[in-house]
């Protein structure tokens, strides 16, 4: 099945996404994750709902994201939150990120700019990392760069604008 695109956050099913730790703080994240209703992107990952059969077979396994995009012609920004497995279940990992696309000689998909993320062995610190998370893109968003050159020079990347 994939991943399933959805209208907005409350649209994700927590409870079927979330292991049952983590059910006593579902209404706080589905208000959290409303705040980046109409701005981007949500999905949920049903495949990886179980957890995964060790901690190292995990790093791949996101179960929700946020993606907020600004494309231009050739190039493109992506910021989003994502949460994953984060180790032996049910210890969860939240995400937030900025990404551009690469402009390499050699295609590399995107680079990373902006990475912070969150451990969460409970329902407070899932909040806690959740609501960091939600925040820190809804600031990137609002006051950052619109276009990727920017975030290019800031990060020392191939293919700014500012590269001779």
């Amino acid at each position: 099945m994939g991943l399933v695109r959805v209208a907005s956050f409350a649209d994700i099913p927590l409870a079927e996404v979330l292991p049952g730790e983590y059910h006593a703080v579902l209404g706080d994240l589905a208000r959290i994750g409303s705040e980046l209703d109409g701005r981007g992107a949500c999905h949920w990952f049903p495949d990886h709902v179980a957890p995964p059969a060790t901690a190292e077979s995990n790093s791949d396994q996101p179960l929700i994201s946020i993606d907020v995009s600004f494309a231009e012609p050739d190039d493109s920004i992506e910021l989003g939150v994502v949460i994953s497995w984060g180790g032996a279940a049910p210890l969860l990992t939240v995400w937030a990120f900025a990404d551009v696309m690469c402009l390499c000689q050699t295609f590399h998909g995107v680079h990373s700019v902006r990475d912070d993320e969150w451990q969460a062995v409970n329902g407070r610190e899932l909040v806690r990392g959740f609501r960091a998370a939600v925040r820190a893109i809804s600031q990137l968003a609002r006051t950052g760069p619109a276009a990727a050159g920017p975030w290019r020079v800031e990060a020392g990347l191939p293919g700014s604008p500012m590269e001779p």
